[in-house]
């Protein structure tokens, strides 16, 4: 390596001093020779750092030279050429891009100008930041600073320093303060100090000593101490020193400040204000903007960014075609108005709210709670003010007679995780549920990191723990249990019943809850009288009740006749009453029935007593899905009739035409809740009868369905043993022997039959067992299980109370078990309180304190109840200076990729400065002003020349800018999970467009939910869903917490255990490969070949025009020449592969439900679908530019 050579390699490195910057560039200003050498060894450079494994090879052999590790600190070490960077840049991204995609943030190497080593030292200019091998990896290193004056910002250069390496030791946080210095407090830094007139002497840099510590060579006197394995380089030393000279004025963080709206800067570029803000900031970095991009760029640009679908052709043509000079307003206007726009909006404030459909701890059982997912698309539709927006998720349940839809507004707090695990401590998920709540609404809505004061006071911000409780206290008064119950209704919720039933519902809800209040008071004053029953029992009064005489019988009928014949009832029917607690198993074949219709599945029924079975045909969302319904009915002395009604809540998941055994035991208690219905496990062995419980007031789980037909006949008769501590019931299995003609059975218990629903045991009889043994042996679940069996059947001071109750109850269970419900907030009566929680442990309380918000902020404005109300109004009040900021910054990330705040989660000390700061400020305060519209926020951005540029790069222009913070070109960056999946689907033609409605289960792996449940999950089993299901929106896809939908968790997609305001963008193997061989996109690869086919399936067109109709259907624009001979060329590659394998073309081709087209031709059409999934797989495909 000649001296040259060494000096261009020491450059690379930023390891030059000042007099070798001099030297090097005087070599290149007069030699041709040495600027050709020097291209040369930029490009090699970017070569290396762009395949490290080249590198380690190269390096292996001895080829390069493997420079000395270094640190490069030195101001006059870290010159560096900015057109150095030119070949660098050029050569890296022709690298990156041989990786192929997705590539979470692509350049297209064609978009790359060529540029000579001449050129690139004529535009070079010299920067004395930074260096090739050590890219910035703060912004504030990207852009220039300081202003024209040179005048150094505290907030934009000095608190940073002091954040990374001062804070942790003087800080906030009191319990790991040192020496009682605050660097985050003026008065604090500027106070004496000991012997010292203050920590930092204005204008004396020298004497000061926070300058002397940090400047110390002395491993006792430097700070940041050596053990905290920081230090600051001399760039940073240097910051701190100007500052200090220069008077070390002081700035409250940019944050905590009520933001102004400033006057633009004047610009000649853009037509509106943020343009102006925008090409400020590109004068003062050197940078141009790039023009206009093309009109079907911006077309499906703006598609996928205000609906999250692409533009249809038939849209793209008549943008381009418009003449208007309002074309493009009026093309935003349209996409606005679609209610795929609310739909879009939606998937983002989800992932904030951590929506999901199951309650994500322990068995993760599903919850009902997808109308609040439809109210979010709703209010996004109808552009609903923000402010409205957030009072109604944080508090619509204290509005004055808030309507239906702002209850369902507050499931916003009902997203949170729950649990109701065995074991587990109400006082410490209380405390869990409020933290959560607490750290969801301050990421949201203030974009601060308060749960880092949970345990102690916040290391970096000035929250103190006290701020951290009195702001989870507005979360720590909901009225209502802490354990969800694994129930998917857990309460407090909101009954929506169905429209026929609304009005009925208004009266026997309030009947019934009367009669349910003075049922359960009674309850509480015969304590004394259940405990007196409990104490009466014993092992001898056991034996005889839990060994009755009772048999199982099991006959068949002929053919599909009537199941009556099947019945051996324990009774004769005219003794038939609904104090006869039985078990039945029919073995049933569903029909086909039209939407709403009901049949008659099994009954025994003179006309005034006994009982029958139904089965209802599933709604629009559970087309090929039945409910049952089951009735009893008995007649009084006095002729009048009682009718008992249970309906199942979930679905069977069974197509008309097949069997499946079904389940129902009532316990003769004489009310609905008394009544179970499901269909069995397995057959019953051992006196077991495993069933899965339909009706919701059990644990669900999916069955193993069996044909009770193939058994002919067998009886079952129980016996006691007896134990010292303990009864158990035991029972021979029941034979099976095949027979000759399947056909409808029953099988009929004279009494309840032992059930044991996912391991636990749900009836009384088997709850006496336990009090055979110690009283301490009865487990408290069984223990609130005979009580509530004692006062439902055997209380005679009761019954009246029951029998009123009862009167209603089948009424008000029948709609209820109809209804939708979702899950909402309700506040206690009592005064929002928490308590201080030592180290954030539930069980150390420390001093109880009410609810308010953080000190910085102020605290509660005068006037502001203390309650979750009075937090929403202060939320979007002008007194708090983040809200309309954090959410401003959120919709810029949604449409650019990165916020102007990068981290929008933080925007405390530790977060990111934003990169425009007035132009924040002034959006914010428009947005305020202009009455919280998002829509008209949105419409303006993308208005702007800002919005509309070109994404292609300027290799000059990429080494000032990599990412693109300063917008001198248009956003490009891969596109979220959903919405590929979505494009795909609708280019494809098989997009539903339903709006709302009940969670849908694609296609998805098999086992994927199985491999994290618990046997007592009713969310064990994936059942994909058939038909429309599996062509609806990704937002409407079933989201279980602890297995999200993996086809978008590839794609960087959050669990949603938290609240997530940002998604990371990652380039993985795994996404490519599901782009490729999930089902879901061969199928939708395979439709586009359909679209691009004649109706009749003939093979008329040449592949080329069907090649281009497919790149049409998925761009909405023409094909290149180029890419056109790319896929034509795979074409034929593919055809000579399938005319060698034709099995492998028909196996291609039946990926899915959907059934393919006839076609003529198989080869031809496998060949087709694989060029349509290749062209999903294009990067143009995966990336919005």
């Amino acid at each position: 390596m000649n001296e040259l050579e060494k000096l261009i390699a020491q450059m690379l490195d930023g390891k030059l001093s000042p007099e070798e910057i001099t030297d090097l560039k005087t070599r290149l200003q007069n030699d041709e020779d040495a600027r050709r050498v020097y291209a040369e060894q930029c490009q090699l450079h970017a070569q290396l750092q762009a395949n490290p494994a080249v590198k380690s090879s190269l390096e292996a052999e001895e080829l390069i030279d493997q420079p000395e590790p270094v640190q490069p600190d030195s101001k006059t070490s870290r010159g560096w050429f900015v057109g150095a960077a030119v070949g660098m840049v050029a050569v890296a991204l022709f690298a990156i891009s041989q990786f192929g995609s997705p590539n979470p943030n692509p350049v297209d190497q064609h978009t790359l100008a060529r540029v000579t080593p001449e050129e690139a030292y004529e535009e070079a200019e010299f920067s004395e930041r930074g260096s090739l091998n050590r890219p910035p990896t703060n912004f504030a290193v990207v852009t220039p600073s300081r202003g024209e004056t040179g005048k150094i910002s505290f907030n934009r250069d000095v608190r940073p320093i002091f954040s990374d390496n001062c804070y942790a030791c003087h800080g906030p946080d009191a319990n790991t303060r040192k020496a009682e210095l605050r660097l985050d407090i003026e008065a604090n830094a500027f106070r004496p100090h000991g012997e010292f007139e203050a920590a930092i002497i204005r204008g004396d840099p020298e004497n000061s000593p926070v300058f002397k510590r940090i400047t110390s060579s002395k491993k006792s006197e430097i700070m940041p101490p050596v053990d905290s394995h920081k230090s600051l380089t001399d760039d940073e030393k240097e910051v701190i020193r100007e500052w200090i000279a220069q008077g070390a004025e002081w700035e409250g963080h940019w944050a905590f400040v009520n933001p102004t709206q400033p006057a633009p800067p004047r610009s000649d570029w853009g037509r509106h204000p943020i343009d102006d803000f925008i090409a400020a900031q590109h004068e003062e970095a050197g940078l141009a903007p790039n023009p206009a991009a093309d009109r079907a760029t911006l077309a499906r640009r703006l598609a996928l960014d205000l609906t999250g679908l692409p533009a249809t052709p038939e849209s793209v043509a008549r943008f381009m075609e418009d003449p208007r000079p309002n074309a493009y307003e009026s093309y935003v206007d349209e996409l606005l108005a679609s209610p795929s726009y609310g739909e879009h909006q939606a998937r983002f404030w989800l992932d904030a709210a951590r929506y999901s459909d199951t309650h994500g701890l322990h068995l993760d059982n599903y919850r009902e709670i997808w109308p609040y997912r439809d109210w979010v698309v709703n209010a996004f539709n109808l552009n609903q003010p923000f402010d409205a927006f957030t009072i109604e998720q944080i508090a619509g349940d204290l509005l004055p007679e808030p309507t239906e839809a702002q209850l369902l507004a507050t499931g916003f707090s009902r997203c949170n995780p729950t649990t109701s695990e065995g074991g587990a401590i109400d006082d410490e998920y209380r405390a869990i549920y409020a933290k959560d709540r607490a750290e969801t609404v301050a990421t949201v809505y203030t974009g601060l990191t308060v749960g880092c004061a949970a345990c102690h006071d916040h290391k970096f911000d000035p929250i103190s723990q006290q701020d951290f409780y009195q702001f989870s206290a507005f979360f720590n008064n909901i009225d209502g249990k802490v354990m969800d119950g694994n129930a998917y209704d857990t309460q407090p919720n909101l009954v929506i019943p169905r429209p026929e039933h609304r009005e009925l519902w208004q009266e026997i809800r309030g009947l019934y809850e009367k009669r349910n209040e003075a049922f359960s008071q009674l309850q509480k004053d015969r304590a004394e009288a259940f405990d007196a029953w409990l104490e009466q029992e014993n092992p001898e009064v056991l034996a005889d009740r839990i060994s009755p005489h009772w048999s199982v019988e099991l006959r068949t009928s002929e053919g599909e006749g009537d199941l009556e014949q099947g019945i051996d009832l324990p009774a004769d029917i005219d003794e038939w009453g609904t104090d006869t607690a039985f078990t039945l198993v029919v073995d049933y074949k569903f029909p086909t029935l039209a939407k709403g219709e009901e049949t008659l599945v099994a009954s025994k029924f003179d006309g005034n007593r006994g009982w029958r079975l139904f089965a209802l045909s599933g709604d629009t969302a559970q087309p090929k899905k039945y409910r049952l319904r089951f009735e009893l009915i008995s007649s009084l002395a006095d002729g009048e009739m009682i009718s008992i009604t249970s309906r199942a809540k979930r679905y069977v998941g069974v197509s008309a035409g097949k069997k499946l055994p079904l389940t129902v035991t009532y316990d003769g208690s004489g009310r609905a809740m008394g009544i179970q219905l499901g269909y069995p496990q397995r057959l019953p062995i051992d006196g077991d009868l495993v069933i899965d419980n339909l009706t919701g007031d059990f644990s669900n789980a999916t069955a193993v369905r069996v044909a009770l037909a193939a058994v002919k006949k067998s009886t079952v008769k129980p016996e006691l043993k007896a134990a010292e501590n303990a009864a158990e019931e035991k029972a021979d299995s029941i034979e099976e022997t095949p027979m000759e003609e399947p056909g409808p059975a029953l099988v009929f218990y004279e009494g309840v039959a032992p059930l044991h629903v996912l391991g636990d045991d749900h009836n009384a009889k088997q709850f006496r067992t336990q009090l055979a043994g110690p009283e301490e042996a009865i487990s408290s679940f069984a223990k609130r299980k005979l009580k509530e069996y004692y006062f439902s059947a055997i209380d005679p001071e009761t019954a009246p109370a029951r029998d009123r109750l009862a009167e209603v109850e089948s009424t008000y269970r029948y709609i209820y078990d109809l209804a939708t419900i979702s899950l909402i907030m309700k506040e206690k009566e009592q005064e929002a309180m928490a308590h201080i929680l030592h180290r954030g442990e539930y069980e150390q309380k420390g001093d109880e304190v009410a609810a308010n918000i953080p000190e910085v902020l102020g605290g509660l404005p005068e006037g502001f109840s203390a309650d979750r109300m009075g937090l929403a109004k202060w939320l979007v009040s002008d007194d708090n200076p983040l809200t309309s900021r954090v959410t401003v910054n959120r919709i810029w990330q949604n449409l650019f990729g990165t916020g102007l705040v990068a981290t929008a989660e933080d925007f405390g000390i530790m977060g990111e400065n934003p990169t425009h700061p007035e132009l924040l400020d002034w959006l914010a305060v428009d947005f305020r002003e202009n009455g919280w519209d998002v829509k008209r926020l949105i419409k303006q951005i993308v208005m702007t020349e800002t919005y509309r540029q070109d994404a292609k790069i300027d290799p000059a222009e990429y080494a000032i800018d990599p990412d693109n913070r300063l917008l001198a070109r248009g956003p490009r960056y891969r596109l979220d999970g959903e919405v590929i999946r979505d494009q795909a689907l609708f280019v494809s033609g098989a997009l539903r467009s339903q709006v709302g409605g009940p969670p849908v289960r694609p296609y998805q792996p098999v086992g994927i939910w199985n491999a994290v449940a618990y046997s007592g999950s009713n969310t064990r089993y994936y059942e994909q869903d058939t038909g429309d299901g599996l062509y609806r929106r990704s937002l409407y896809t079933f989201w279980k917490r602890t297995a999200p939908p993996p086809s978008m968790t590839i794609f960087d997609a959050p669990s949603r255990e938290n609240c997530s305001v940002r998604r990371e963008r990652t380039n993985t193997p795994l996404q490519a490969l599901t782009l490729m061989n999930d089902p879901q996109f061969v199928e939708a690869a395979r439709l586009l070949a359909e679209r691009a086919l004649s109706p009749s399936g003939a093979i008329e067109q040449s592949p080329r025009s069907q090649i281009e109709s497919m790149y049409r259907f998925a761009f909405g624009a023409e094909v290149s020449d180029s890419h056109e001979a790319v896929l034509h060329d795979s074409y034929l590659k593919f055809a000579e592969r399938f005319q060698e394998n034709p099995d492998d073309a028909v196996a291609l081709v039946q990926t899915g439900e959907s059934t393919p087209m006839e076609v003529s031709d198989p080869v031809a059409f496998a060949s087709l679908t694989m060029v349509a999934s290749q062209i999903m797989n294009l990067d143009s495909f995966i990336n919005k530019y």
